[in-house]
């Protein structure tokens, strides 16, 4: 049980040194809370490495001819929607025991990250994205509205979610539509209006791992010490997350430059050891 009010900054060092790192809490000590994904793409990275790295995997013939066959199929990419709307209805049934993360069922992350790399090294996957943004758009726009008066209906008592019942399928069948289509028409906009070099580009995708790393803790500690500094001062909610996130980011990306400067650290953080050459030019 905490102590202290939970704007009081005792508060955050209560919760983090007796509650997050206490012998009892498990899940932290794997899992990591907030960080949990990473354990997780470590785990696909294991079972996947040697097939992403094989020439089975660079070289195989059925690339091409799948290639060919999408471009055929525009809407190729929709269709991945079938199995993972079926995944996440029998999630319940745990016919395999995997918990959800995130949200999704965890197999659904797994195949999440190999087709990502299978579309990624087929080379037409900005052509598949352009056939499909707009349907892609469609949906996601139009989940995303139905998702919101899903919600509010929920909320009011007016739906009632029970395992498979109608709203439980509604329910999981805009997830996965919204989820899907948006995911694709970020990818889409994403690589055709950020996708360029620029001076910055090296050092700041050097630093992603230490600023994800860094951003939670950051952002709480910003926030509860930030909140009994506003109680004195009256302001409007969205006043107060300009400054939290602003001062935040500031912070973060602080510290992941000079973690970027630490050999020490570099590892730790999930980057690799500058090299003898790279040092020497600079």
């Amino acid at each position: 049980m905490l102590q202290y009010s939970i704007y009081d900054p005792r508060n955050f060092i209560s919760f983090y040194f007796t509650d997050y790192f206490s012998p009892q809490n498990v899940v932290f000590i794997f899992m990591g809370w907030h960080l949990w994904f990473l354990l997780i793409l470590f785990i696909f990275n294991l079972i996947l490495y040697k097939y992403f790295t094989s020439k089975v995997f660079d070289n195989n013939p059925d690339n091409k001819k799948q290639g060919k066959r999408e471009r055929k199929k525009p809407k190729s990419l929709l269709l991945l929607l079938i199995p993972f709307f079926l995944i996440e209805i029998t999630h319940p049934m745990g016919l395999l025991g995997l918990p959800r993360a995130g949200g999704w069922d965890t197999i659904n992350f797994f195949i999440f990250f190999y087709l990502g790399f299978r579309f990624a090294s087929q080379g037409n996957f900005q052509e598949k994205l352009e056939k499909n943004i707009k349907p892609a758009l469609i949906i996601g726009i139009t989940t995303l509205v139905l998702s919101t008066v899903e919600f509010f209906l929920l909320s009011n008592g007016i739906l009632k979610y029970a395992l498979f019942n109608g709203v439980y399928f509604l329910y999981w069948a805009l997830f996965v539509l919204n989820g899907w289509s948006m995911m694709i028409v970020i990818l889409y906009f994403f690589s055709k209006y950020l996708n360029k070099d620029h001076k910055y580009r090296k050092k700041l995708n050097e630093i992603v791992m230490p600023f994800y790393i860094l951003h939670y803790i950051v952002l709480n500690l910003v926030a509860t010490y930030a909140l009994v500094y506003f109680g004195s001062y009256p302001m409007i909610a969205l006043g107060r997350i300009i400054i939290i996130l602003g001062l935040s980011f500031i912070i973060i990306l602080g510290l992941s430059l000079l973690i970027a400067k630490i050999k020490v650290l570099r590892p730790i953080f999930g980057m690799r050891k500058k090299s003898q050459k790279s040092l020497k030019s600079k």
